[in-house]
């Protein structure tokens, strides 16, 4: 017990203790950088113990201005949006539809289809030394059996 703290109030908001003493550390390093090369015992320990004054005058300040607190919880990004908005547009200008002679000035001597400069003899070659490597190193459900009913 007593190993979280509630710092904005309100149910379920609590932060254990460890999170809150990070986030005080955060603000201090925060606020000796500032000191840069002056930084010394003296003072960081007048960083150190204004840093509460400070701390209420900046939360005073953002009150009075009507400054909305930082949020502290993660927002779920999401690009469904983004996706629609992209869709919408490639189909408004037809970039899926065939047109002739369109190609880009980029890649002028790629084929329309990466097909077409396939060797379907080299391609079935293939296939047939996969299939051999793949069926001698497992055996269906048929093979097992029949091999169990021979022994």
């Amino acid at each position: 017990m007593g190993r979280f703290v509630n710092t904005s109030g309100g149910h379920g908001k609590n932060i254990a203790c460890d999170m809150r003493v990070e986030h005080e550390v955060r603000k201090t390093k925060e606020l000796l950088s500032g000191i840069g090369g002056k930084m010394d015992e003296k003072n960081s320990q007048k960083v150190v113990k204004a840093q509460q004054k400070l701390d209420a005058v900046v939360l005073n300040f953002d009150q009075e201005c009507g400054v909305n607190p930082q949020c502290k919880t993660h927002t779920k990004l999401s690009s469904e949006n983004d996706v629609e908005n992209m869709l919408y547009d490639l189909q408004k200008i037809n970039v899926f539809q065939f047109r002739a002679g369109r190609q880009h000035k980029a890649f002028p001597d790629h084929a329309k289809s990466i097909l077409e400069d396939l060797d379907m003899g080299k391609v079935l070659t293939w296939v047939q030394r996969l299939v051999k490597r793949f069926s001698k190193s497992h055996q269906t459900v048929d093979e097992q059996d029949e091999s169990d009913n021979e022994g």
